[in-house]
């Protein structure tokens, strides 16, 4: 929808616009749909929208993926107004205000590869589907112009609740709620900027504050209140016209306040033999004690950019950084749908200490435009996710901490060949354990793309190329995972019609039917990638 015409602040004219698109596949069943819409005026802004997603069991080169459904609703608007010195607005800026707010909603809920295998479900079939709700309000709203000390000052509010179910079911019997999660978080950031000759500079503060609630059977963490304040600095300087300088600094500090351990709920007969089989294989844990912790951490960061020619830039970065721990990894136990996993956290986990390195080679002319870079990272107190056994037939995954070392490159870059475009990209990354002589676990193998697009008319034909190579730097207790070639193409249509674009798109995946795996992915062993199938998409823009 367009219109134009009188309206808006003094008098301004005024426009809208928006699109949809509807889509579907054939390897999940899949069928989506989604509309937006924003019309705006001189001196106020809206937009609003939403789409909604389905797909049915993913079906592989091996069959179909029992319990990979997934079910996706979200939906946002919004109000702004700009003008004078001061805005309010989720993103746009005008005049010297301005001030918006929004919501957005989100409801979804996803089906557990294989739920069966957690429980060692044999005689009942067993489905497990994770249920979640996020509502989001948010306001922005700043000031430009302000005077000598600050150009400009920017702001921004945000509350969200966030909960999450998980629901078993057996067989024909009563769905059950297993778990149920409670986040509620605030939100705040505020920056102000100056800038002045060749000097820019932006400072600011934010805080999060955070209230965890966990309930039922398979409750993984106590009620935790997380509170994490920091303050940050950054400045870029132009040296010369041909070197930049950029130095930037943060301090955080993070408090997390439990409360006692919930209490498991009455054990079914599922739970008594997962118990008993553990206490047979001598697997008995104990969840890890609830104590309060806080962490301080400092980060710096001293960047530079040498102009090497007009097409040439060289970038170099060296930073230390801190990462406190994560509620998850400090006070987690108990059985994780979402990784398949046992997990058991660890409340001495202290903070990781970084120090990194990275350069990067660009270059830019109108035959080529490619990257390509290399980094180092020693990392004291490196946090993982470690395999120690099992449970009930289930993996264990302790959360621990080593000093690790990770090394890697990646290279990008496109070659105009006429009206036609060939990219191509790789990466590579290998992790170290220096002091146990293991590598890391879960560090995806080398891997990359060749993309070919070619015009034709109105048309566009685009065949790609994904692969990786056979991964076994392994962590103990992980598998090797095979390479792989996977062969998709894409047909697409593009037509400009009066004030709309129409587009049409027909995706091949996976054409050869490959079985392949990401090494990163907590059940590939029993759940390979999609297989083969065909995804039609159609938009329309209006403007």
């Amino acid at each position: 929808m367009l219109r134009r015409g009188p309206g808006g602040g003094r008098g301004a004219p005024w426009g809208g616009g928006g699109g949809g698109s509807l889509g579907g596949g054939t390897a999940d069943g899949g069928r989506y749909g989604g509309a937006r819409v924003h019309a705006g005026g001189d001196r106020w802004f809206a937009w609003g929208g939403g789409n909604a997603r389905r797909t049915g069991d993913y079906r592989s080169p091996l069959g179909a993926v029992d319990g990979s459904r997934t079910a996706m609703d979200q939906g946002e608007a919004g109000f702004g107004l700009r003008g004078g010195r001061a805005w309010l607005s989720a993103g746009r800026r005008g005049g010297r205000a301005w001030l918006s707010a929004g919501v957005r909603l989100d409801d979804s809920e996803y089906g557990v590869p294989l739920a069966g295998m957690l429980h060692g479900a044999e005689e009942e079939e067993e489905t497990v589907n994770v249920a979640m709700e996020r509502r989001q309000v948010r306001t922005d709203f700043g000031f430009h112009d302000l005077g000598d000390i600050f150009e400009s000052a920017a702001f921004t509010i945000r509350y969200s609740e966030f909960a999450q179910d998980e629901i078993e079911q057996e067989g024909d019997g009563p769905p059950e709620l297993e778990t149920h999660h409670d986040n509620r978080s605030l939100v705040f950031r505020g920056e102000l900027e100056k800038s002045r000759g060749r000097l820019q500079g932006r400072v600011g503060a934010w805080a999060n504050l955070r209230e965890f609630t966990s309930a039922g059977p398979e409750a993984l963490a106590p009620d935790t209140r997380h509170t994490a304040l920091a303050a940050f600095a950054l400045g870029e300087f132009r040296a010369s016209n041909r070197i930049s300088v950029l130095l930037a600094t943060r301090i955080e500090n993070n408090a997390y306040d439990a409360n006692d351990r919930p209490e498991p709920g009455e054990p079914d007969d599922d739970d008594e033999e997962e118990e008993e089989e553990g206490e047979e294989q001598g697997e008995e844990f104990e969840p890890p004690a609830v104590v309060d912790r806080e962490f301080l951490g400092n980060s710096a960061s001293a960047g530079i950019r040498l102009d090497l020619s007009a097409e040439s830039a060289l970038v170099g970065t060296a930073t230390v950084s801190t990462r406190a721990p994560a509620l998850e990894e400090l006070y987690n136990f108990g059985l994780d749908a979402g990784i398949q996993a046992f997990e058991i956290g660890n409340p001495q986990l202290e903070t990781e200490r970084s120090r990194g390195f990275d350069l990067g080679l660009r270059h830019d002319t109108d035959d080529f435009a490619g990257s390509a870079g290399v980094f180092w990272y020693d990392i004291a107190g490196f946090t993982y996710g470690a395999a120690s056994g099992g449970r009930g037939g289930v993996t264990v995954i302790s959360t621990e901490q080593a000093d690790a070392r990770h090394l890697g490159l990646e290279v990008d870059g496109l070659l105009r060949l006429g009206s036609a475009d060939l990219t191509a990209s790789a990466s590579w990354v290998d992790a170290k354990f220096p002091g146990l002589g293991q590598h890391a676990p879960r560090i995806p193998p080398l891997n990359g793309q060749v993309k070919l697009d070619v015009p034709i008319g109105g048309f566009r034909i685009a065949p790609r190329l994904r692969w990786a190579d056979r991964m076994d730097r392994l962590y103990a207790g992980e598998t090797p995972t095979n390479g792989y070639a996977v062969v998709d193409v894409t047909l697409s249509w593009l037509r400009l019609a009066g004030n709309a674009t129409h587009h049409v798109s027909l995706v091949g995946h996976n054409l050869t039917d490959t079985v392949y795996r990401h090494h990163t992915s907590v059940i590939k062993d029993v759940a390979p990638q999609v297989g083969r199938g065909v995804r039609i998409s159609y938009s329309i823009r209006f403007f």
